[in-house]
């Protein structure tokens, strides 16, 4: 019997969750079984982002030299690479100076002989599997433990790495409960509307939909 075959594994330093969907597979906007997910954000210019392309890069470039057979010599000079990370943008399209990366994994897996469903275990500060039900917001920080799938993909001309989240752990947790109006650059102001029934009340309930990316 042939042995599976192993996908090379590696952890992430720490950085930001950007829309993360980690305790509930997103089905908007991906196939109807779900699908978990987050982007990762790394200052650009710092030293765990050049060491985390460096690593991708050589995981890719393995790939290439080990698999001449899928193809032919001259498929294989014109054959591209497909980016590893993409340069994130804000509102107005300026550079913000950080890269993002992507994680994903499928919420449920179908084969020819079997399915599972399948999820990211959440772990906390202390290495410790977290059993409460949390929902990690974008700015929560923390590392990504993930499965390197390289692939070529004929309709692109293009070898590139699809990253499969395994496992994430939460370092420091932002959620939408207990948002305060600093958190939004809200401070007080002389002579404002102040509503009394509110009072005592710093936070706010979410409106439905808020948090789902």
């Amino acid at each position: 019997m042939a042995s599976k075959k192993q996908y090379p594994r590696f952890t992430t330093p720490r950085g930001m969750l950007v829309y993360p969907h980690l305790t509930d597979p997103d089905t908007k906007f991906v196939k109807p079984d779900g699908e978990y997910h987050t982007k990762f954000a790394l200052d650009a210019d710092s030293k765990e982002a050049v060491a985390m392309i460096e690593e991708l890069d050589g995981i890719l470039d393995a790939y290439i030299e080990e698999n001449p057979d899928e193809l032919t010599k001259a498929k294989l000079k014109k054959a591209g690479r497909a980016d590893i990370y993409e340069e994130e943008v804000d509102d107005e399209g300026e550079e913000t100076g950080r890269i993002i990366f992507k994680f994903k994994l499928k919420a449920k897996v179908v084969t020819k002989t079997k399915e599972w469903e399948q999820k990211p275990r959440l772990f906390d500060g202390n290495a410790q599997p977290i059993q409460g039900d949390i929902n990690p917001w974008t700015g929560t920080e923390g590392k990504v433990s993930a499965e390197v799938f390289p692939y070529y993909m004929e309709s692109t001309k293009q070898f590139g790495l699809s990253l499969r989240c395994l496992a994430v752990q939460i370092l420091t947790l932002v959620t939408g409960e207990g948002k305060s109006a600093s958190d939004f650059g809200f401070g007080e102001e002389d002579d404002s509307y102040a509503d009394e029934s509110s009072a005592g009340n710093n936070g706010f309930e979410p409106e439905d939909g808020d948090g789902e990316f």
